[in-house]
């Protein structure tokens, strides 16, 4: 005993459900290409913001040479008089302050290092 049943005509609900689907699915790539350009457009964001933190850190550690060398020339001219204790002491905070800005820049380049390699993948490849 082996029964078959057809529908040949369910009042045209097959024909909605299958356009429904096919715009469901245009609706669905829409949506992937969408995020697609959403991801492209963080990830040069994010490069443009890499490379200028680069920039940035290479400043800094001009900065804290010359800074460096002022601090020097600063002292040596503070033992021999040449200078007082206050314009001694600005010469030592702009030494501290570009050291503290050059660890600022530092860290600033660690996290958007970090940022562009959560966001391409590496790090969950490596690990």
């Amino acid at each position: 005993n082996f029964t078959l049943s057809l529908n040949l005509f369910n009042g045209g609900n097959t024909k909605r459900a299958i356009a429904n689907a096919r715009i469901q699915e245009k609706i669905g790539q829409m949506q992937l290409d969408e995020i697609k350009l959403t991801l492209e457009y963080s990830l040069r964001n994010l490069l443009d913001l890499y490379n200028a933190r680069k920039q940035l850190y290479r400043v800094a550690l001009e900065r804290i040479k010359s800074a460096r060398l002022n601090m020097e020339i600063s002292t040596e001219k503070f033992k021999a008089g040449t200078i007082n204790s206050f314009n001694y002491r600005d010469v030592q905070l702009v030494y501290l302050n570009s050291a503290i800005g050059s660890y600022q820049a530092i860290y600033d380049l660690i996290e958007t290092h970090t940022d562009l390699s959560r966001l391409t993948g590496s790090i969950v490849s490596e690990y």
